[in-house]
């Protein structure tokens, strides 16, 4: 190229070069999937391959999580969440419910979920708030809700009021049993 060219180019290519530099410092969000995790990789929507560099993260990730990630100057990226979240917890609910006694050795109560919350039969840990006497466990477990019941140790009668904790918890569509 002449110098006389290259002179009148000059303010162009200064301009595309500050135009680079600020778009550098920019953050844009892009979506991947991960495919890899020692060390984590992920492949953009649209890509071939997976990125060569290994992205930092703030959230834990497992092979097939659609995330969204966070590309900020030259090859920095950062994972800034998991969407639908493998391996992680993906529908919730809890509550506390007080069973009355009536003089009977074991007392049952269902338990209506919010509706539509959970899409399988999730997960029903229970305790109780005074166990001294009593244990309880939850039973005809679905999507759309389950029985509470509670049961004295020694069989005598159940005649107090007590509080029964539960936390309903269904795992991502991907998450691996165990």
């Amino acid at each position: 190229m002449s110098d006389v060219l290259a002179q009148a180019l000059r303010p162009i290519t200064d301009r595309i070069t500050a135009l680079d530099r600020r778009l550098r410092g920019k953050v844009s969000i892009r979506s991947a999937t991960v495919t890899g995790v020692d060390p984590i990789r992920i492949r953009f929507d649209g890509e071939s391959a997976s990125l060569a560099s290994t992205p930092r993260t703030h959230v834990p990730v497992g092979v097939g999580d659609r995330v969204d990630v966070a590309h900020h100057g030259g090859t920095s990226y950062t994972i800034l969440s998991v969407v639908g979240g493998a391996g992680q917890p993906w529908r919730q609910a809890a509550d506390v419910i007080t069973i009355t006694g009536d003089n009977t050795p074991q007392m049952s109560v269902p338990v209506t979920f919010p509706p539509g919350r959970f899409t399988d039969a999730p997960i029903v840990p229970t305790t109780l708030r005074n166990t001294h006497l009593y244990f309880s466990w939850p039973s005809n477990v679905t999507a759309a809700g389950f029985t509470v019941n509670v049961r004295r140790y020694d069989g005598g009668s159940f005649n107090l009021a007590t509080a029964t904790y539960w936390q309903a918890v269904q795992m991502t569509p991907t998450s691996a049993e165990g």
